[in-house]
């Protein structure tokens, strides 16, 4: 009988030893595994952060914009400014995004240490993070601050309403690093950084060479390009109905194109929209042509390239507006008075006040 218990405890310490080493060993792993994680994060972001600087000096104001052939790099602002090739570039591509972002890396890793960051939470689409990007790399220069792409955790600071100018921005505590929360959408988040904002957004080379083309073919004959950007086909959803979007009608177009005929001599328009049969409504005239580009790339990089752009709804074509520089007509009726969308928007923050 002793026997027996004898060898039933040796058969339990045997087994109890085996689930012990077992227990140690995946704990072992677990935790070098952690390990390794955390090294390598740390050695990265040593890499990474000071390549991701954006600018925060000053530089010469640019008054102009122009497409420079600086390194055979077209891009939006001063060629004497831009960036060199062994400059950092940062590329945001998320779904069919194009557009491509170019920061100079003036910053040593004991410089990081020394300065505080802010960053933004990217989301949206191609539009929205373009305000997104303005308005950090604007509050990094009134800072004082080193702005940085992709996020990094921080205190957040969050917008009340989307397209309403917050005041409260300009009240963040310069004892904390800040991520930036919201769509941003409003030209005051910016308005004193245009020439800043101008340099740090550049189109990529295959998309910028081939809008310069498309639009250089139609200077020889008129002295005048009109950009039409008309956001329509998910504007007729029945959940952006029931938001308050409305869609841009027949008059609204005629009426922007005749101010335009009636203003300048010899005018040409250029359409680009996400539906084709609002291009062939639009068109009639031998003073049309429509855009075939489809990617977002190129497509905003023509109508940066125009002299004058009428934009309808959606930030894609605020942002080709803004970047084109000119006169500018936009629709004044894309959201039903009292929606969701009318709430939450001001005009007066929204459009910059020179745009009719």
């Amino acid at each position: 009988m002793s026997e027996i218990c004898v060898q039933r405890s040796f058969t339990y310490i045997f087994w109890m030893t085996r689930i012990i080493r077992l227990f140690i060993f995946l704990l072992m792993t677990v935790l070098i595994e952690l390990f390794i994680k955390y090294a390598v994060w740390n050695i990265r972001m040593v890499a990474i952060m000071p390549a991701l600087a954006m600018p925060l000096k000053s530089t010469k104001t640019q008054t102009k914009q122009t497409m420079s052939n600086d390194n055979s790099r077209p891009v939006i602002g001063s060629s004497k400014e831009m960036l060199k090739p062994n400059h950092t570039r940062i590329i945001q591509r998320r779904n069919t995004y194009e557009l491509e972002f170019e920061m100079k890396n003036n910053l040593s890793t004991s410089n990081y240490h020394k300065r505080h960051f802010i960053t933004i939470k990217i989301m949206g689409r191609f539009g929205n993070n373009m305000f997104q990007l303005a308005a950090l790399i604007s509050s990094a220069k009134r800072l004082n601050y080193t702005a940085f792409v992709p996020l990094t955790k921080g205190n957040s600071f969050s917008e009340h309403v989307y397209a309403k100018y917050d005041s409260n921005i300009k009240s963040l505590d310069t004892n904390y690093n800040w991520t930036l929360s919201g769509y941003y959408q409003s030209w005051k988040y910016f308005y004193k950084e245009e020439n800043l904002i101008l340099r740090s957004f550049k189109f990529s080379t295959n998309y910028s060479k081939a809008a310069r083309q498309f639009v250089d073919g139609f200077r020889s004959k008129h002295k005048t390009i009109v950009g039409i950007h008309v956001r329509r086909g998910d504007m007729t959803g029945q959940k952006n109905k029931m938001l308050g979007y409305t869609t841009v009608s027949l008059r609204y177009m005629n009426k922007s194109m005749n101010y335009f005929r009636d203003r300048y001599n010899n005018t040409l328009f250029v359409i680009s929209s996400d539906e084709i049969c609002c291009k062939e409504n639009i068109r009639g005239n031998n003073d049309t042509v429509v855009s075939h580009f489809e990617n977002p790339g190129s497509a905003i990089a023509v109508l940066s390239l125009c002299d004058h752009v009428i934009i309808t709804s959606g930030t894609f074509g605020w942002w080709g507006a803004w970047l084109a520089g000119g006169e500018v007509v936009y629709f004044k009726g894309f959201h039903r008075p009292g929606s969701d969308i009318d709430k939450g928007m001001s005009h007066e923050d929204y459009y910059p006040p020179h745009w009719i």
